[in-house]
Parts: C-alpha cells; structure tokens; sequence
C-alpha cells in the first residue's frame, strides 16, 4: 500500500510541474508575441513617421525645379525646412534610444542652474504653444543650482512640454514649476488635456509606448529617454493622471 501511495504522490507532483512548465512556456510564448508585435507596430510607426517628411522635401523640391517663382520658393523652403527640423529630431530619437540600449548614453556633469534651464526650455516652447492656443506658464525660484549636464535637462523639460503642448486642446494650459524641496530639485510639468488611462499609467516610460502617439506623431520614445536622463543624474521621474480627460503632471526629483 505504502508503494501505491508513494507512486500516487510521485504522479501528483509531476502533474503539477508540468502544469507549472505548460503555464511558463505558455506566459514566455505570449511575451515573446507581444514583443514581436511591439516591434512590428515600431517599424510600422516609423516608416509612416519618416514617410511624412521625406514626402513634404521630394513634393517641393520637384514643384521649385518646375516652377521656380518667388512665391513658390518662400513657401517651398519654410516647408523643407519644417520637414527637416522634423527629421533631425526623430533621428536624434532614434540615436539617443540606440546609445541607452549599448550603455552608451553619457552626460557632463557640472554646476547649472536648473531654473537657467527650465526657462529656456519654456521660452523655446512658447511659439508652438500660442499657435495652438495654450497657455503657457512657469513659476521657478530666483536660482536651483545642481551638478548637471545643461543640455540633456533641457531636453527632458523640452520632452515634456512638447508631450504636454500635443495632448492639450486650445485654451488649455500647460505649466512648469521648478523648486527646492529639503535636499532635492524639482520640476514639475502639468498640463489640462487628454489625462493618461489608468491602464496605460505604469507604461508611460516604456520605449515605445503608443498610447496617442500614432494620432499625434512621433515614435513613443520621448518619455523612455527622460526617464533615462534623469536616473543618469542619480534622480526619479513619476507620472500621475486622475484619468482621460483630466490632465496629467510628471514631477522629476534630482538630488542637489
């Protein structure tokens, strides 16, 4: 008898492990899926993003060879020149997202002002945001000095009003805040606009993510590279968003 029950025990404990292999091969099968697709969607994503641009410089540069009038030529070379500034940027995307993957992404560190910083950023973004109807704001202390890489701060801030001016209908407002809180520097960049689902919320920093980005343009890896920027600088970066249509807040951390 004790035999039969040790052999009943042994087929009970294979049951289970091979159930808990079926089910690990099942979850590694649907990771490996949705990775596939997610690369998929990317490509897709950028031929589409790419296209747009390249398809604005041919269509002018063709028209000016054929008719190459004053007026033509003005609103030929404001529109190539968009088309490129557009290009230029989502290759600068793609090269930074291509150094953090090979642990090539470095920054210089030295003494800024971040508050220096955060107005720059803000006053680069001004044009676009009074076009769209936004109102644009920032509060920021007289000086936030930190050990820090200017240029790369600068994108980050740039990245999250350029996310925030996308996502906010005219007669929203977008706003920066720059502090100090005890030993920390602090930006915080809200807006009033389309608010991040609760689903989507963990994901936000995720290369890639393609929540409105596909309506709005742009290949999902601003956030990611933020992230990364700012962890380089030994700080944190944290989305919030009450839900659609409630506007959304990232606030950055860095240590003084």
């Amino acid at each position: 008898m004790s035999q039969i029950r040790e052999a009943n025990e042994h087929l009970v404990i294979a049951n289970l492990r091979s159930q808990e292999v079926a089910e690990r091969m099942r979850q590694l099968y649907e990771g490996a899926t949705a990775a596939i697709q997610a690369k998929e969607d990317f490509f897709a994503t950028l031929s589409h993003e790419l296209r747009t641009p390249l398809t604005s410089i041919t269509g002018w540069a063709a028209l000016l060879m054929r008719n190459p009038e004053p007026s033509t030529i003005v609103e030929a070379v404001q529109s190539i020149a968009t088309s490129a500034s557009l290009l230029a940027h989502l290759v600068d995307a793609l090269l930074d997202v291509s150094r953090i993957m090979t642990g090539k992404f470095a920054i210089t560190r030295e003494e800024i002002d971040l508050a220096a910083v955060g107005n720059d950023a803000v006053s680069a973004m001004r044009p676009v945001a009074a076009a769209k109807g936004l109102s644009l704001q920032i509060t920021s202390q007289q000086s936030i000095i930190i050990n820090g890489d200017a240029t790369r701060l600068r994108q980050v801030v740039s990245n999250l009003l350029s996310n925030a001016t996308k996502f906010t209908p005219a007669g929203g407002l977008v706003e920066v805040r720059l502090l100090l809180d005890g030993s920390d520097a602090v930006i915080e960049v809200s807006d009033t606009g389309e608010g991040i689902s609760s689903h989507f919320l963990p994901l936000v920093f995720e290369r890639h993510a393609q929540a409105g980005a596909r309506r709005f343009g742009g290949l999902g890896l601003g956030l990611a590279i933020v992230k990364h920027i700012v962890e380089l600088h030994g700080g944190s970066v944290a989305a919030a968003s009450r839900g659609e249509g409630k506007g959304a807040t990232f606030t950055i951390r860095i240590p003084i």
